[in-house]
């Protein structure tokens, strides 16, 4: 759910705005950043299913990244994480490191309303999660384009320190990525191997986070 992520992300900028969007985009892709470094490093497994040509998803075995445990054990390092390096009042800090640790789960609980059954509660072994909307793509794409069309609206309300033009390039931004990965979705019929999964996984979200955080960075006297 590349696309909803990236919505979700989007949308947590208006609970607090001083967040750089970077950041938040970040943190909602943690979890699949961290499904490619694990992949690369032999700890995960990308499964190519026999019917991808049909179904135009993968499979996974991912214990370490995308369990319910897991991510509960990510949200709360990346939570205690900020709440160490973040040098601002309290208040602030359990705010900020809530949210950033809140924004690392809700990755997880949109996984499962759009996976199979593939999600370990806590590892190999265990009993599956998955609500399977990927079984009806055009459902689950219909979701993640609302996911990013609400998380836009909610960041063009949030940003009142930035130019228009910015808020503009942002928009303009999220609906490339959107149509570029919808119509990659539906019209890919044969997966690449696991190396360059893991990889794009990586590269891909790290310059998504970096150019949003570009683009995000305060333009005009805050109101």
């Amino acid at each position: 759910m590349f696309v909803g992520h990236l919505g979700i992300g989007l949308s947590l900028k208006s609970v607090e705005p001083r967040i750089n969007v970077g950041v938040l985009l970040f943190t909602s892709l943690f979890l699949d950043i961290l499904l490619g470094i694990f992949v690369l490093l032999g700890f995960e497994q990308v499964l190519v299913p026999e019917n991808y040509s049909d179904i135009h998803y993968l499979h996974f075995s991912f214990p370490y990244s995308h369990s319910l445990i897991a991510a509960v054990f990510w949200a709360l390092i990346v939570s205690v994480g900020a709440y160490v390096l973040l040098a601002k009042e309290l208040s602030s800090k359990l705010k900020v490191s809530a949210l950033l640790g809140a924004s690392v789960f809700f990755h997880w609980v949109c996984d499962w309303v759009e996976h199979a059954p593939q999600l370990p509660l806590f590892g190999n072994g265990s009993s599956l999660l998955g609500l399977g909307l990927w079984n009806s793509l055009e459902a689950a794409l219909v979701l993640e384009v609302f996911l990013l069309i609400m998380g836009m609206a909610l960041y063009i309300r949030a940003t009142k320190n930035i130019s228009s033009k910015a808020k503009l390039g942002m928009v303009v931004f999220m609906c490339v990525l959107s149509g570029v990965a919808v119509v990659g979705k539906m019209s890919v019929t044969q997966a690449p191997d696991q190396l360059a999964i893991g990889v794009s996984m990586v590269v891909q979200a790290l310059v998504v986070c970096a150019l949003a955080a570009w683009i995000d960075r305060p333009r005009v006297k805050a109101v």
